[in-house]
């Protein structure tokens, strides 16, 4: 489908690929954070005046922080580490960092050298994302535990 409509080897692809490929998680796991959170909250804002969106914007979003940010880490490890698809999608001009790691191997054999220093790159970015949502995840997980 993608070489028909000539984006085979392109950002859009990927994009759309790990969209489609990632979505019924999202709203899987969305849909239990969101179905946590109090109707009464919502009934009240909505006795007050406040329309849909803004019950949304204001409410409900913010109480479900810990689950926007345990959902995009999810997401972003399975997209970042996902290899088959980009390897099917991709040849040189969007190629992604595993689909680089596997091209390490040289003529001699494997680069070993080459490939830990892309793993450590590939690493980086997720360690700190992770260390930035990392208060916002055990925020999430303490507010689940106490009932009272």
């Amino acid at each position: 489908m993608f070489q028909k409509l000539h984006l085979l080897d392109t950002h859009i692809a990927l994009i759309a690929t790990y969209t489609a490929v990632n979505l019924p998680i999202v709203v899987w796991l969305m849909r239990d954070f969101f179905a946590g959170i109090p109707i009464d909250l919502e009934e009240s804002a909505s006795i007050d005046g406040a329309s849909k969106l803004r019950i949304f914007f204001t409410i409900a979003l913010p109480l479900a922080r810990s689950g926007l940010a345990a959902t995009f880490m999810l997401v972003l490890i399975l997209c970042w580490n996902e290899y088959l698809l980009a390897l099917f999608l991709s040849n040189a001009n969007a190629q992604t960092m595993p689909v680089l790691v596997s091209a390490q191997n040289g003529t001699r054999g494997p680069e070993w050298w080459y490939m830990s220093v892309l793993i450590v790159i590939m690493i980086a970015p997720v360690v700190v994302i992770t260390a930035a949502l990392q208060r916002h995840i055990a925020r999430g997980i303490l507010l689940g535990a106490v009932k009272g």
